[in-house]
């Protein structure tokens, strides 16, 4: 499922607050690039898919706190996160965490 933005939140819940699309547009801003660099998401704990009907849906996720995932990056990178200001995330505020460890 793709990333949420202002204008889907407006229409999906009365809602004129920024989605994951502006969150992580901003992210990525002070490196230089602009929105158009947002690309599709990984969306490692969000429980998202399409009804028999063809509806998107959204539940709260299954995560639970210290719920992780370790990834290693094959070369340089720029990653951005947003814990989903959607229903995705389940009721309040979820914080999420990163660590970059180095390979030496």
């Amino acid at each position: 499922m793709g990333r949420c933005s202002r204008s889907s939140r407006k229409q999906r819940y009365g809602s004129d607050t920024p989605g994951c699309q502006e969150i992580l547009a901003a992210a990525v801003e002070s490196f230089g690039l602009t929105a158009d660099y947002v690309h599709d998401p990984f969306n490692v704990f969000m429980k998202t898919g399409m009804d028999a009907k063809g509806k998107a849906f959204w539940e709260e996720s299954d995560a639970a706190k210290g719920d992780y995932i370790d990834l290693r990056a094959e070369m340089t990178c720029i990653v951005a996160i947003s814990a989903c200001p959607g229903m995705s995330s389940g009721k309040g505020k979820n914080p999420v965490g990163i660590e970059i460890y180095r390979d030496e």
